[in-house]
């Protein structure tokens, strides 16, 4: 990573301003354009997530994702938010 960082020091100062800027800009398009492609890729699931945790606000209970809760969500590789792994985790931590 050094050498690449090395070599853009070096472009940078062989070539003019206006082609850094311009490179720069170009960059900085090409990381907005995917941000808003993968944010509309995403919104369905997070706006599923909000509509999850608002229920549950309503219903004055304390916000928790179970991946139970959705199983549209589960592609079978989630265990971070599985309740028996939550469930082992806090029986381990009150365990001591």
């Amino acid at each position: 990573m050094r050498i690449i960082t090395l070599g853009f020091v070096l472009f940078g100062s062989l070539v003019s301003a206006n082609t850094v800027w311009n490179l720069a800009d170009m960059s900085m398009a090409l990381m907005t354009i995917t941000n808003v492609l993968v944010l509309f890729i995403v919104s369905p699931i997070a706006l599923r997530l909000i509509k999850h945790y608002k229920q549950q606000v309503k219903q004055n209970k304390d916000p928790v994702f179970y991946i139970e809760d959705m199983p549209e969500l589960d592609n079978g590789n989630i265990t971070a938010w599985s309740k028996k792994v939550v469930q082992e985790k806090n029986l381990k931590q009150k365990a001591g």
